[in-house]
């Protein structure tokens, strides 16, 4: 006798929950602060519209620069506005803006350092050759130097961060292609017939995914200060949607009547970061056996 759907999915659950508890106690104590911590402001900026008290945008001139209250949390700016609401749709372009520019960095960088590992001579000092040049430059100038280029928005803020992490990823990959090119499985690959970029896929690639993953972690918190530093330049979001790095601006013209308006937005940037860097040490000592015993060591 079969069991009925509902009496099946209770089950499943209590089946489920072992499993589950025990993934969460394997976890470090960095993997569990970080990652819930970067899930909690996820969260609050996809809920953004649900969970605000106010409309991000409105306007009360006369309660400008109030302190924290029961009617306003965080307290208003310098136009009335409320803070927490501001902040927590503050939170959408710079997750966004990061993430995307980190992505888009990850790309580009396996699509250059692959074939530059893998092929060698010529294409390879091409790519070392781009790779240098952008390096010349430093991360947040270059980052400038592309808005200014392109215009101002989410879009060439995106581009501009990416750009400047691209030497990154795109080194890591090489580094780790020119390794498993001469490795025993390519080179039976090649003499089976295999197209090279059927190996590059199937056989190298592979090699790349964990440390990418883990060089994403490490570049997420840079990306995020980059797109507030950007922001609060005016070269990003356009007001008068909120971003961060812009409230810092607006409100530092005001410190002298209200430091919330500078306090709690950078608060929510540093407290990110942090949440970003625990995330990021802990998956390096999850992924790199020799690191996470070097840590264990007493």
């Amino acid at each position: 006798m079969t069991a009925s759907p509902v009496t099946a999915a209770p089950v499943a659950v209590r089946a489920t929950l072992p499993r589950v508890r025990a993934g969460v106690r394997r976890l470090s104590w960095r993997e569990l602060v970080g990652g819930g911590g970067l899930v909690a402001f996820v969260l609050a900026a996809v809920l953004a519209g649900v969970v605000s008290p106010w409309s991000p945008d409105a306007l009360a001139i006369g309660s400008r620069l109030q302190g924290p209250s029961t009617a306003h949390l965080l307290g208003t700016d310098q136009l009335g506005r409320d803070l927490l609401s501001r902040i927590l749709y503050g939170l959408r372009p710079s997750l966004e803006s990061g993430f995307a520019a980190i992505a888009l960095a990850a790309v580009v960088g396996v699509l250059l350092g692959l074939p530059s590992g893998y092929f060698g001579s010529v294409i390879d000092s091409i790519v070392t050759r781009i790779l240098d040049l952008l390096v010349a430059w430093p991360a947040v100038f270059l980052a400038l130097a592309v808005v200014l280029l392109l215009g101002t928005g989410e879009l060439q803020v995106i581009i501009a961060i990416g750009l400047a992490e691209v030497p990154v990823f795109s080194r890591l990959v090489r580094s780790i292609a020119l390794l498993a090119a001469r490795s025993d499985h390519v080179v039976a690959a090649k003499a089976a017939g295999a197209s090279a970029p059927r190996i590059m896929v199937r056989h190298v690639l592979p090699f790349v995914v964990a440390p990418l993953v883990v060089q994403f972690a490490i570049a997420a918190p840079q990306a995020l200060v980059a797109e507030a530093s950007l922001n609060y330049l005016g070269l990003g979001t356009h007001p008068p949607a909120p971003s961060l790095g812009a409230m810092v601006s607006e409100g530092q013209a005001f410190l002298a009547y209200a430091a919330g308006p500078i306090v709690f937005p950078i608060a929510v940037i540093v407290v990110l970061v942090v949440c970003l860097t625990l995330l990021a040490d802990g998956l390096q000592d999850r992924l790199d056996p020799h690191r996470g015993a070097e840590r264990r060591r007493p």
